[in-house]
């Protein structure tokens, strides 16, 4: 452990950007359906899969939320997912969403799919 000390009225040399974590940015871009709203889609990032379906899941008796596709593991699968989020934009104001980005009508899913396909051949994947 390292102390913040004061040798000879002077503080020791400490940098607080030398205690950073860095982000772990790898992950997969996935598509889910909500069967109890078969009319959006949504598009997201995640690093556990199976995670984030108990999360849409967990107290519902019969897992409404499918996953519809699921990427190999991007290095930076944030950036991905704003690139994706970008191509969208387009769609965002013509196209009705649940009130958020990541919710799009069900006419995009070929369009989505075509991005997640295109983004595994344009960025680095994670082994």
């Amino acid at each position: 452990m390292y102390y913040y000390q004061i040798e000879n009225q002077q503080f020791t040399s400490f940098s607080p950007e030398d205690y950073t974590v860095p982000v772990d940015t790898r992950g997969f871009i996935y598509m889910v359906h909500d069967h109890t709203d078969p009319t959006f889609i949504k598009v997201g990032r995640t690093t556990n899969m199976q995670k984030r379906l108990l999360g849409y899941n967990g107290d519902r008796p019969r897992n409404p939320v499918q996953i519809v596709a699921i990427t190999t593991m991007f290095q930076d699968c944030i950036e991905v997912e704003r690139r994706i989020f970008l191509a969208l934009s387009a769609y965002h104001e013509k196209i009705p969403t649940k009130g958020t980005k990541e919710w799009y009508d069900i006419s995009c899913k070929s369009y989505l799919l075509k991005l997640m396909a295109a983004a595994e051949e344009e960025f680095e994947l994670s082994m």
